[in-house]
């Protein structure tokens, strides 16, 4: 599946967990643990360009509360193919204006 993404994978992947996902997982049921940690890392070929975590009002020093549904805004993390430049390095992602960081 790793070989897909990095082949034939879509510009852009939305991960997002949902009412499959496992106490404290980050993604869904759909995303194997090993495609979401490649993602992650790099290996994929692709980059988190945007991570929106889930609002608190309150800091909770251990997570979610216990009756809380990971579907009630979730954390939302997307990546983006990695670019590339002619020698083989990620180029560094761009910020709002488009411009390079």
């Amino acid at each position: 599946m790793r070989r897909d993404l990095a082949d034939d994978g879509p510009e852009l992947l939305i991960v997002i967990p949902d009412w499959t996902s496992g106490s404290g997982r980050e993604h869904s049921a759909d995303c194997p643990p090993e495609v979401y940690a490649a993602l992650l890392d790099g290996s994929a070929g692709y980059e988190l360009v945007a991570h929106f975590p889930p609002p608190t009002l309150v800091a909770r020093p251990f997570g979610r509360a216990r009756l809380d549904s990971p579907s009630v805004a979730p954390p939302v993390r997307i990546f983006a193919r990695a670019t590339r430049t002619t020698g083989g390095e990620p180029s560094p992602p761009a910020g709002a204006d488009g411009r390079a960081r």
